[in-house]
């Protein structure tokens, strides 16, 4: 009897062994913490009474190892034109995602995939990759140049691929955990429309929401275009504009104290106000004529107009249930291996003592 125990407290440890090469390497209950990132790649294109305006946005989570846990892009379209000496600017203030099959892709397309399906695909594709490797995929007219990708998405990702670079480059910590929910939305709002001139915002955000549905990240910006009419013409340059952040202090406002200070900085203490907090609580932040009303928590740190901001975050929070994706756990290449031959010597070496095991059970029942 105490043989048979043995044996199969033997066979126990062995099982156990062979597990071991299995998983993400954390121990049990341990919370890994992930870095967010969020970026965009804004350009326009003007031809004399007509301009277009398009920014691609892309939020990632990136683990401690440097690879990206979890993706979302979006990117959002949108067209001015001169009317009889008027500006008009396309009544659509959808994004490309939110268009869902309304896009119309799927007739063009050769492998017929919609433009939100195209985009979510090429999302997932870049989980597990660092920023480096995004930064060098193979591109041919835009499209990566993979067999596996290519039945799954056409589009020319050349923006998506610079702007996921980025976040992924400047992801830092800021309380989100495996196991979050990051959300990700970009809109657009009319700032002013005038005889001779427009300007174009695109608030973006991306937040991760705990299960409990508090905030655990969130980072905001603002990509705006502005164009001038002169002539009957438009006299916006061609080319890339930068979002808010991206121009640190030669954006500068202005605060209570007639303190100059950059916008960045603004959007980083909105950032902080709206972190911890659930979506009740902050569809009830005090407004006064855009801003945070006076005596409030957010007041008196961010003096900035926030109500383009705050409609932003709920979005995004709102789209969590629907479009959220939950961070992941990624291993290196190298990693898998090593976990696979480990997996491959434990058993091995287990099918030793099965063997062995079996005929001393042989021996006994003999």
């Amino acid at each position: 009897m105490k043989r048979i125990v043995s044996i199969l407290l033997l066979l126990s440890l062995i099982l156990g062994l062979t597990g071991c090469g299995e998983g993400d390497g954390s121990s049990p209950g341990e919370v890994a913490s992930v870095s967010t990132g969020l970026s965009s790649v804004s350009s326009m294109t003007v031809a004399d009474a007509a301009a277009r305006i398009k920014t691609a946005v892309a939020a990632v989570l990136v683990g401690e190892d440097g690879r990206i846990r979890a993706c979302q892009l979006d990117e959002f379209e949108t067209t001015a034109t001169l009317r009889e000496g008027e500006v008009a600017l396309d009544p659509d203030t959808r994004s490309n995602s939110e268009k869902l099959y309304e896009y119309g892709l799927v007739s063009a397309s050769p492998i017929g995939r919609e433009w939100f399906e195209q985009a979510a695909a090429f999302g997932d594709y870049v989980v597990g990759m660092t920023a480096d490797e995004v930064a060098s995929l193979p591109l041919s007219d835009g499209k990566v140049q993979d067999t596996v990708l290519s039945g799954r998405c056409e589009l020319d990702v050349t923006d998506f691929v610079e702007a996921i670079t980025q976040a992924a480059r400047s992801a830092t910590p800021r309380g989100a955990s495996v196991g979050d929910v990051l959300s990700m939305t970009v809109s657009r709002t009319q700032e002013s429309v005038a005889e001779d001139r427009l300007r174009v915002s695109f608030p973006l955000s991306a937040v991760t929401l705990t299960r409990d549905g508090a905030v655990s990240s969130c980072l905001v910006d603002v990509a705006e275009a502005e164009l001038s009419v002169k002539d009957g013409a438009f006299t916006a340059k061609n080319g890339r504009f930068s979002a808010n952040k991206a121009k640190r202090n030669d954006l500068m406002v202005e605060t209570a104290s007639s303190e100059s200070v950059g916008w960045f900085e603004q959007a980083a203490a909105f950032e902080k106000y709206v972190t911890g907090k659930t979506l009740t609580q902050i569809r009830a932040t005090p407004l006064l004529n855009g801003r945070a009303a006076p005596d409030t928590e957010l007041a008196e740190t961010c003096f900035i107009p926030v109500a383009a901001l705050l409609d932003s975050v709920i979005k995004t929070i709102e789209a969590a249930s629907a479009t959220g994706e939950t961070a992941v756990t990624t291993t290196t290449t190298a990693r898998a291996e090593s976990s696979d031959s480990f997996a491959d010597a434990v058993e091995s070496v287990a099918e030793s003592w099965v063997d062995r095991a079996e005929s001393l059970l042989s021996d006994i029942t003999d």
